[in-house]
């Protein structure tokens, strides 16, 4: 359900220019600047085009964008430019701290849509300032059917799981148990997507279970991930681990995964041995 396909740029390096990396997902475009360092952002959308102040500065640079949503990008010292496509007016934009070997960066998202990207690149000529406008004619209705109206464009859904609940409290601190940490993360996850016109799907939005059978209750909640068009089901979860542990883990599926891959998939979502045959 989750796909995204690498078109075009290149990682920034010294010396290099600051082009973005480019992806096409399920539902919107998203662009990737590679940063210095961790930085604060001011994002102003307007018209079309959505610009970002750093508090940092990037070599210049400036290039044309061939996917969908946006058409080009410029990048003078702390100031980055992504013009939008003609029929897109709404973009996202955020800092990401660096990770391991991963280096801090921008992440500009554009959302798409089969409505948006059927308005014509360039308006229809205007006539010339005193210009005549030549009269209607009257012409026999036409025989041909009416095309079909144009469908509205699909709003994005997400499942959110938050892992354990009810029985299983999963990890559990002299502070706090997973159970609780999960939900709260999933109910301010949820928030914050119903802010950007993503309908959300919730698992639980209490401490309980979907049923008292682990297998059932696993099996409840990954029927969610097939009722009707979902754009991703994202299952959440705090591992327990030493007071040196920090970061994130995920785990992802693209295609179904086999043997120790997918047995420690199930283990890490609370299943133990279920559905590793």
């Amino acid at each position: 359900m989750l796909l995204c396909t690498l078109l075009t740029g290149a990682l920034l390096a010294p010396g290099a220019h600051a082009a973005p990396r480019v992806g096409s997902h399920d539902g919107f475009t998203r662009l990737v600047f590679d940063l210095p360092a961790t930085s604060t952002s001011n994002v102003k959308v307007q018209g079309q085009s959505i610009t970002v102040q750093l508090s940092v500065p990037l070599k210049a640079d400036q290039g044309p964008l061939s996917a969908s949503g946006v058409t080009a990008y410029a990048v003078a010292g702390k100031t980055v430019t992504v013009t939008l496509a003609k029929g897109h007016s709404q973009a996202r934009a955020s800092v990401l701290p660096a990770s391991g070997a991963q280096k801090a960066r921008l992440v500009i998202d554009v959302p798409t849509s089969a409505a948006a990207s059927k308005v014509p690149a360039t308006p229809r000529p205007q006539p010339a300032a005193g210009a005549r406008t030549p009269a209607a004619v009257a012409r026999p209705a036409s025989t041909t059917p009416a095309p079909p109206a144009a469908q509205p464009a699909v709003r994005p859904r997400v499942v959110l799981d938050a892992g354990h609940g009810g029985r299983d409290p999963g990890a559990q601190s002299r502070w706090t148990s997973e159970e609780e940490v999960t939900l709260d993360i999933a109910l301010r996850t949820r928030a914050e997507l119903v802010k950007h016109g993503v309908d959300v799907v919730m698992a639980r939005e209490s401490d309980r279970h979907l049923s008292a059978n682990k297998a059932q209750d696993l099996e409840a909640r990954s029927r969610l991930a097939k009722n009707g068009t979902v754009s991703a089901f994202v299952s959440i979860h705090v591992n327990a681990a030493g007071p040196g542990a920090q970061g994130i883990e995920t785990f992802y599926f693209g295609q179904p995964l086999a043997g120790r891959n997918r047995s420690l998939a199930v283990l890490e979502n609370g299943g133990g041995t279920v559905g590793r045959s």
